[in-house]
């Protein structure tokens, strides 16, 4: 979205400016950071988790379903794949939008 502003002489709260060669104000709505949004998130990179579910593999990837639904991928320690299959609880923390690098994973 960009307004036009003919003899305006600044933007509005949020928007940053440039005039073109017609004197037009062209205003641009400003962006945040990359850093800002991410840490916005309910989960942001960087969190703790613990979370229970069965712990499947997917060609050389490993999840976890999650019980309240959804999904995990995990880096996990190769001890890990003797619990394929199983119901497990994982503690870790979230290094990528879906991902989390494990500290414990752990039969129920």
């Amino acid at each position: 979205m960009t307004l036009k502003l003919r003899g305006r002489e600044k933007c509005p709260l949020g928007f940053e400016g440039k005039r073109d060669e017609a004197a037009e104000l062209h205003c641009i709505p400003r962006r945040p950071a990359l850093a800002t949004l991410l840490a916005q998130l309910p989960m942001p990179i960087g969190s703790h988790h613990e979370e229970t579910g069965i712990l499947v593999r997917d060609g050389e990837r490993l999840y976890l379903q999650r019980d309240a639904g959804g999904h995990w991928e995990l880096d996990a320690p190769g001890q890990a794949l003797a619990l394929l299959g199983h119901r497990v609880r994982v503690i870790g923390v979230r290094t990528a939008f879906d991902r989390l690098t494990t500290k414990q994973v752990t039969s129920l």
